[in-house]
């Protein structure tokens, strides 16, 4: 089945002020980056889970951090999701369990993507499962962002069982040997809130970095103990940025990150604050360091 996807155009913006330079005034609410990781008391379904199409763990080797991570935002999800060829990384994990003791299957609620990385085998294998399959064909974005705008639609239109309570979207993403690949993947992650609901946040996942995307205004960013103390690096995309921050390691006053001059600035969160609040004039990338 082709799906249609409204893809929105444009962004809105916000007021100027603040501290003064241009950088907008607006408080977002917080965003807390590793919550989704977190053990819990108590079953939670606040994620919608993403495999991408990448070979992001090696399954010879299931005591990977990512692998474990995998797992526990398995039981997390409200909704799972395979891009094309991530697909074909779920049924090799299927393949390993199906030969092991347990016996286990995961089954995602949806496959989608243009499929020219999953076989119409495997497609027709994981649908007569129960599996939904979504083709997406149009080529003007890739395959991540048609998945957002999915995702967005479902929520959106409450066809997500326990929807309501869903708070992350988070894609597990390997290294990737293509630099357009990694460059697409900062693309999608920079325009998602054209397609998720407000309240929703993405976050791509790797074995030792996740990454979000901080929009134009102020925003604090907590996390537990067990999270603190590792590197993270803001990135401008497109356009430069002016970046106040409080709570880093190196907090910045004002620093203009750009293209061609200074295009990133490394930095670290602190072991002793449980939040650090970042101020900018223009949305921007930030990558932080998975340190447990």
């Amino acid at each position: 089945m082709s799906a249609t996807i409204s893809m929105p155009v444009g962004e809105q913006h916000s007021v100027d002020g603040g501290h003064g330079g241009g950088v907008c005034d607006v408080i977002h609410p917080p965003v807390r980056p590793f919550d989704f990781l977190d053990d819990v008391d108590e079953p939670v379904k606040d994620t919608v889970l993403v495999l991408l199409n990448q070979d992001w763990v090696m399954l010879n080797n299931p005591t990977l951090g990512l692998y474990k991570r995998f797992e526990k935002l398995w039981q997390r999800s409200a909704y799972k999701v395979c891009v094309d060829g991530g697909l074909k990384t779920l049924h090799h994990i299927n393949d390993n369990l199906q030969a092991g003791p347990a016996g286990n299957f995961y089954l995602p609620d949806l496959v989608c993507g243009d499929f020219d990385s999953a076989g119409p085998k495997l497609l027709e294998f994981y649908q007569n499962l129960g599996a939904k399959i979504e083709h997406t064909p149009e080529q003007d974005n890739t395959d991540f962002t048609k998945c957002l705008a999915l995702i967005g639609q479902y929520l959106n239109d409450n066809e997500i069982e326990n929807g309501e309570d869903v708070k992350h979207v988070v894609a597990l993403s390997g290294v990737s040997d293509r630099f357009d690949h990694s460059l697409s993947n900062i693309d999608s992650i920079f325009t998602s809130h054209k397609h998720l609901p407000p309240s929703v946040k993405l976050y791509v996942l790797s074995e030792d970095t996740c990454t979000t995307v901080l929009r134009k205004g102020t925003t604090k960013v907590g996390m537990e103990k067990c999270w603190r103390g590792g590197w993270c690096s803001l990135l401008p995309v497109g356009k430069p940025a002016s970046v106040y921050t409080k709570g880093l390691g190196f907090d910045l006053s004002g620093c203009t990150l750009q293209t061609g001059k200074q295009m990133m600035r490394y930095n670290r969160s602190s072991e002793l604050h449980d939040s650090f609040t970042v101020t900018t004039d223009q949305n921007i990338v930030i990558s932080m360091e998975v340190v447990s």
